[in-house]
């Protein structure tokens, strides 16, 4: 739907006005932000916009070669970077937040998408199909891609990405709006509840995910519901953690009467539900994936720009 000028000003100016709403939210993510270098980032193909909270946005660009896309580990300390050519085969390069490289393989298929990194077991789950099987869906595979193995194939409308448990021991991920557990061990599956776009929380106790009624929702590893803060929002895009678990990021979409609306990026306080607004999507960009956390953003980012173009 066409949105006419005149109320797309509206929007953004009603936007602009609410863009932060707790001081004192912010004033804990700025002290992070100081001290361990907490950011968020949203990766984009080549483009990643680095938004640190004690300074202005920054904008980077790989070295590699293009077209590139990247995942960002759970922990924010490692990056995976997937270079694909029409030229030549694809290669996956995993760096830590400096740009140490870590491991570079060659691609074992062309159909091949990065999802969630676990930094302490060393495992990547990737998107793709696999030559020989032809079966679509998810895989998990060593960081050198030495291992790979099979987790569960995708239906059309599913999301393509999960979420690693903080020791790395089992995967969260849905499928046909069922959110499911895949243990490492047994190699097997488990359905646990109804919902879509499942995290893991780094305490290791709980799941948030997008429940059938659109609202965020947290439960035990066995499916018991648990109350929390954020229970109330409706995010439309996966609720990330920051690597301490005391904030949960996730985009949100504001509905204007008459007007129409507009997605923002909301970083929500664990503890009190509190919040801030800190970025404007527009209008029709929801943001499926949503941001990602990283710590010493200052390393991450020791050559990047302040505004287009990227360096």
């Amino acid at each position: 739907m066409k949105v006419p000028r005149a109320a797309a000003a509206a929007i953004v100016a009603l936007s602009a006005c609410g863009i932060v709403h707790d001081r004192s939210v912010r004033d804990d993510l700025r002290e992070e932000s100081a001290r361990v270098g907490l950011a968020l980032v949203e990766a984009r193909s080549e483009r990643i916009a680095v938004i640190p909270f004690d300074g202005t946005t920054r904008y980077y660009k790989a070295g590699y070669s293009q077209p590139l896309t990247a995942a960002f580990g759970r922990n924010g300390t490692l990056v995976a970077w997937h270079r694909s050519s029409i030229w030549g085969p694809t290669e996956l390069i995993v760096t830590s937040i400096s740009g140490r490289v870590v491991t570079r393989a060659l691609s074992p298929t062309p159909d091949f998408y990065p999802g969630a990194i676990t930094e302490e077991a060393g495992l990547l789950e990737f998107w793709g199909t696999m030559p020989g099987n032809h079966r679509a869906g998810l895989y998990w595979a060593a960081l050198d891609l030495s291992k790979i193995g099979f987790i569960d194939s995708l239906q059309t409308g599913d999301e393509p990405f999960g979420d690693w448990s903080p020791d790395g021991s089992k995967l969260v991920y849905s499928k046909s709006g069922v959110v499911r557990v895949f243990d490492m061990r047994s190699q097997r599956s488990t359905p646990i509840v109804r919902g879509r776009d499942p995290t893991w929380a780094p305490n290791g106790k709980w799941i948030s995910f997008r429940g059938p009624d659109e609202l965020a929702a947290l439960i035990t590893i066995d499916g018991t519901s648990v109350p929390w803060s954020v229970g109330r929002r409706k995010p439309c895009s996966p609720l990330r953690w920051s690597p301490d678990g005391r904030f949960v990021s996730f985009s949100e979409r504001r509905h204007f009467p008459l007007l129409g609306g507009y997605y923002r990026v909301v970083i929500c306080r664990v503890s009190d539900g509190r919040d801030v607004a800190i970025r404007t999507l527009g209008i029709s960009w929801p943001d499926l994936l949503g941001f990602h956390w990283i710590l010493r953003y200052r390393e991450f980012c020791h050559d990047c720009t302040p505004s287009e173009p990227f360096s």
